[in-house]
């Protein structure tokens, strides 16, 4: 990047992803159980690797993809910073250009307490949060690949 301003701006935007990501993570298993989609619940667990949450459908053996992983995973292992960058000054959520750059559908869901939070959903079904999209993102480097 050859401008030291955005270098300086992601920077500061990971650094603020990675604080808040470990207060987020503290109480989202709890937060995460009372999840409904369209009036069903929906069911989420924590991938390790990617330190985010994922829809349950990503945990079957039977995945739809060559990789052995559902569609959201492999989104979500493939950006960098350079796809977040492209989406920052467009959006207000930056997850949501992630998202619909890589085919995948925004939809809403409901919390325990009735606070709407927002998915992307791909075409297996597999879904993340357009917040982890852009956290995933901010935290790799401008070209690391994984």
């Amino acid at each position: 990047m050859k401008n030291p301003c955005i270098k300086i701006c992601l920077s500061t935007f990971a650094l603020l992803c990675t604080v808040w990501s470990h207060f987020i993570f503290a109480s989202d298993d709890l937060y995460l159980k009372g999840i409904t989609i369209a009036g069903k619940k929906a069911e989420f667990k924590k991938n390790g690797n990617l330190d985010a949450f994922l829809s349950s459908n990503c945990f079957n053996e039977n995945s739809n993809t060559d990789l052995g992983m559902c569609q959201a995973e492999v989104v979500a292992r493939s950006l960098t910073q350079l796809d977040l960058v492209k989406f920052q000054e467009d959006f207000a959520n930056p997850g949501k250009g992630l998202c619909e750059s890589k085919k995948g559908k925004i939809i809403r869901g409901k919390t325990f307490d009735q606070s709407e939070i927002s998915f992307c959903q791909f075409e297996d079904r597999s879904l993340i949060g357009l917040n982890t999209l852009a956290r995933i993102a901010s935290l790799k480097g401008s070209t690391e690949k994984k």
